[in-house]
């Protein structure tokens, strides 16, 4: 193999040409790449639903959707769907007191990596206080 034939096979320009031919160019147009901003999460309908509910028990608590991120001994990570905070007072500078972490689910679970995710966090995290809600047949099962 020649090595004008080596660089045609991999997509190289024959030796000695800085310009390459209409039949060597690449068919994709160059663009400019795209910036990927990061997404506004928003809770699916069920998880939404599920918020309302959450709303009305703790009124007097701030209600934020992923808003943290938990890393596992394992390695990874869990983001629970809702998280409930606790202020100890507006007009003292004091730190939030997390109150509740919840996942929620709808009736069928298609991934059961986040249960696991969740049953390792409550393990892991002993002193936060977990809520598992699944809604079946239009009821919701609670477990804490």
């Amino acid at each position: 193999m020649t090595s004008a034939q080596y660089r045609k096979q991999q997509g190289l320009p024959p030796p000695g040409v800085t310009q390459l031919p209409p039949d060597w160019a690449d068919p994709r147009p160059r663009e400019k790449p795209q910036i990927r901003l990061p997404h506004l999460r928003e809770p699916n309908r069920t998880e939404a639903e599920y918020g309302r509910i959450l709303e009305s028990e703790f009124s007097m608590h701030h209600l934020a959707y992923e808003a943290i991120t938990l890393r596992l001994p394992s390695g990874t990570r869990y983001t629970p769907d809702w998280t409930v905070w606790k202020w100890q007072s507006v007009f003292l500078k004091s730190a939030p007191q997390l109150v509740l972490v919840v996942e929620t689910k709808g009736p069928r679970i298609h991934n059961a990596a986040s249960i696991r995710a969740f049953k390792e966090a409550r393990s892991a995290f002993p002193w936060l206080r977990f809520r598992f809600a699944q809604k079946r047949k239009g009821e919701w099962a609670i477990a804490e």
